[in-house]
């Protein structure tokens, strides 16, 4: 009875050692059944068998053919099908482990997309090995909306039906200070400005005015006022002398003792006549056009001028065209109304804060009325938005005057200045 159990439990203790292999070391880990162990100096691997494979399925050389699943082998062939490595066996066929370098060097081989497109109600994705995949179209849309309101306001909706409103105006109004602290906004804002500006006119040739195309805000005209020109404001001759146009159409003094005041006194006094025809319009008559009793010629045709101001008519597309006086069928300029913003700038200028942000905006623009000898310009100094005027100038509330002693005989073309433009005393 000892000697069976005895037997028995060396039969139990000898399963108990084979259960684990260590090598090595005495006591592998308990979750391996192999393990092996080099101490310092002692540092060795583990050799792989080496085989020489014929192909990913050959398996003749091992075991007559007998091979179970995760088998692994160094192969030592290198052909079209195999090269050296390691692989394992998969169950019907060997699967090479892959390594960095064979990523690089098979780096074309990998599929990767080659067509992606709409065909029927398909969105189709397909690869350069011929693999396809095919997602209907409907089931990909993400139903989104943005709605345009009034007054520069905008409704978005997202996906799951939740509504914001995006308000651009408001948006404008409300940063309009931070908004015009951009230097590139100030420009814009100036550069649309200065384009638009209308041209500042002479009514006659006795003001003269520099590059006056685009100088004002509205179309204006600068002229001699009635009974503008003042005898102090006439630079003086000598004592019993007559400002005179001459033949050679010179403007000199002359002393009455001349020939050519005694000329100018045998002749009767020429009579001429501006009349406004209430449309914008304005008829010059000559002295050709009286009788040598002054009364007016009937039927006389006297020289027309257009001083129509600014007219603007709007296309169905968005646009406005300008047209002024002196163009009937070709806009002067055209404004393309495309952002919101431009759109609703009439909603935006009823904001106080808006109308004296850019009122300083453009007013910092502004360039310095300025005169020559004979006119003054009384607060001109951000006038116009880019010319100079030389003359009265009535724009932005500004006023100009003639300084005292200011018109000399070059500054007094022939008969530039008609008898009412003078008065008897001084009207400044």
């Amino acid at each position: 009875m000892k000697k069976k159990v005895i037997t028995i439990g060396v039969l139990m203790m000898s399963g108990l050692a084979f259960s684990q292999v260590g090598i090595g070391i005495r006591a592998p880990h308990k979750s391996a059944l192999l393990e092996l162990k080099a101490d310092a100096g002692e540092y060795r691997g583990v050799l792989i068998p080496r085989i020489p494979l014929k192909d990913l399925t050959d398996k003749s050389l091992i075991n007559k053919g007998d091979v179970e699943t995760s088998l692994l082998v160094f192969n030592t062939t290198e052909n079209s099908v195999v090269t050296s490595g390691f692989y394992y066996w998969k169950g019907k066929e060997w699967v090479r482990l892959v390594n960095n370098q064979d990523v690089i060097d098979n780096i074309d081989n990998f599929p990767r997309n080659k067509v992606l497109g709409v065909k029927g109600d398909d969105l189709v994705l397909e690869d350069t090995k011929g693999g396809k995949v095919n997602t209907p179209i409907k089931d990909l849309n993400i139903i989104t909306t943005i709605k345009e309101g009034a007054n520069g306001i905008y409704t978005y909706t997202n996906e799951a039906g939740v509504a914001q409103v995006i308000d651009v105006t408001g948006s404008v109004i409300n940063n309009i200070t931070e908004i015009l602290k951009d230097e590139q906004v100030v420009n814009e804002i100036y550069t649309n400005v200065a384009n638009n500006g209308k041209a500042a006119t002479p009514a006659d040739t006795s003001i003269k005015i520099d590059n006056g195309g685009k100088a004002v805000l509205n179309p204006m005209q600068v002229s001699v006022a009635e009974k503008g020109i003042t005898p102090n404001k006439i630079a003086p001759g000598a004592i019993g002398t007559f400002l005179i146009t001459a033949k050679n159409g010179d403007v000199q003094w002359v002393s009455a003792t001349d020939d050519s005041i005694k000329e100018i006194l045998s002749l009767n006094q020429a009579i001429t006549l501006l009349k406004d025809n209430g449309n914008g319009t304005l008829t010059y008559y000559n002295e050709a056009c009286f009788d040598k009793d002054g009364k007016f010629i009937e039927g006389s045709v006297g020289e027309s001028f257009d001083s129509n101001t600014l007219r603007i008519e709007s296309t169905k597309d968005g646009k406005y065209l300008f047209f002024d006086g002196r163009s009937k069928d070709i806009p002067v300029a055209t404004i393309d109304v495309k952002q919101t913003v431009v759109e609703n700038i009439t909603e935006i200028l009823k904001e106080n804060t808006v109308k004296e942000e850019i009122y300083n905006t453009v007013a910092a623009q502004g360039k310095k009325a300025t005169g020559v000898d004979a006119v003054d310009i009384v607060g001109g100094d951000k006038a116009e938005v880019y010319y100079t005027i030389e003359g009265d100038n009535r724009s932005n509330g500004k006023r100009g005057k003639s300084r005292p002693t200011a018109i000399t005989i070059d500054g007094i073309a022939c008969g530039a200045i008609a008898n009412p433009q003078i008065s008897t005393k001084s009207n400044q």
